[in-house]
């Protein structure tokens, strides 16, 4: 999982403003030259991630902004595969294999073209990986004599910064939130969720106690989300930058889930319930879970989410029970006006209190 996402092509209560969530538009972004296609991640009016090509059975790196017919192929010249996982709204990163060594990642930056590939494997690195990126500075993870080490770029290769914490045999950044980036290490025998400001050593170990493991990929707001495993068992996940402030949003409803992006107090992800995934968004709780699944999909998988002010986004796929194949979906919704939020809260209170009399 780790090695290969960017390429996978596998005080009022939340009743206070019940219609905030009741409509989603969702648009398949997925091209006419596609095979499977897949949305990592949606930032600035952008939408990153990748496709297989119908004819050439290539991954390719993908940037949308908003349709099918925007898609943009970052796939370099020099490139057998590739693929983009996140974009910050004007430069994406993702990985590359190149044509010359098929076998090996290569962690990449792009600034919206092609031509604009940049990579960013460091000097002494098998391979490398980069998830995250933020105002010119680019995260992920470095394989250095056979473990990753957690790294940062500014930009170009020679500019890698080994953030690997004292003792971790592994270690992954995933997520980036200003100046703190979010992943995990591996330390006494486990993965931990973990939380650094920009080196090694300001690493946090935020792993909840009693979890068999912990991951992080998610950041924004102060918060970061993930996963953590209990009793074998994946539950979504909430931080506020401390072990002890762990949340478990899986819903009672699904058997497991996963947090896998947050913005504006709104996490995202995918429930599974009934042995299907369904998209789904939280705002902090079990209790505030939305499915957010289309039913014209086999299943659903939310990874990202963004407001623009307006619009709230989301990026993801859906298979497609035609084809059996994942295809990149955007949900978006208006994003309600204060005055109407405030009357609905007053609405649910005022229903509340009849229903109480």
């Amino acid at each position: 999982m780790k090695f290969s996402r960017a390429l996978a092509l596998a005080a009022i209560p939340c009743l206070s403003v019940p219609s905030a969530h009741a409509v989603w538009t969702v648009t398949n972004l997925h091209p006419g030259n596609a095979l499977t296609s897949i949305a990592w991640s949606v930032r600035g009016g952008q939408q990153a991630g990748v496709i297989r090509d119908i004819n050439t059975f290539q991954s390719q790196a993908s940037l949308w902004t908003g349709s099918a017919g925007s898609w943009v192929n970052l796939h370099p010249s020099l490139a057998q595969v590739s693929g983009a996982a996140t974009t910050d709204g004007f430069q994406q990163v993702g990985e590359v294999r190149l044509t010359s060594n098929p076998t090996q990642e290569h962690a990449s930056l792009w600034s919206g073209t092609a031509g604009s590939w940049v990579d960013l494997n460091p000097a002494g690195a098998t391979r490398s990986l980069a998830r995250a990126v933020s105002g010119g500075v680019q995260a992920g993870s470095a394989e250095i004599g056979g473990n990753f080490h957690a790294s940062l770029w500014t930009n170009t290769a020679a500019s890698w910064q080994d953030m690997n914490p004292s003792g971790a045999v592994n270690s992954f950044v995933h997520a980036m939130d200003g100046s703190n980036q979010i992943g995990e290490a591996f330390i006494s025998g486990g993965d931990h969720a973990g939380i650094w400001t920009g080196t090694a050593a300001s690493f946090v170990d935020i792993h909840p106690l009693g979890a068999l493991n912990s991951y992080g990929f998610g950041a924004g707001g102060g918060q970061q989300v993930g996963y953590t495993i209990f009793g074998g068992l994946s539950r979504a996940s909430l931080w506020t930058g401390t072990s002890a402030s762990f949340v478990d949003l899986t819903p009672g409803a699904a058997s497991e889930a996963i947090a896998y992006g947050v913005f504006g107090g709104q996490q995202v992800g995918y429930a599974n319930v009934g042995g299907v995934d369904h998209a789904s968004i939280w705002s902090g709780t079990a209790g505030s879970w939305i499915d957010i699944h289309d039913a014209n999909y086999l299943s659903t998988r939310a990874y990202s989410i963004w407001d623009s002010g307006s619009v709230t986004y989301i990026a993801g796929y859906g298979v497609d029970p035609n084809t059996n194949m994942a295809v990149a979906l955007l949900w978006s919704q208006p994003v309600p006006e204060p005055a109407t939020v405030a009357a609905l809260a007053m609405g649910s209170l005022l229903l509340i209190r009849r229903r109480k009399r």
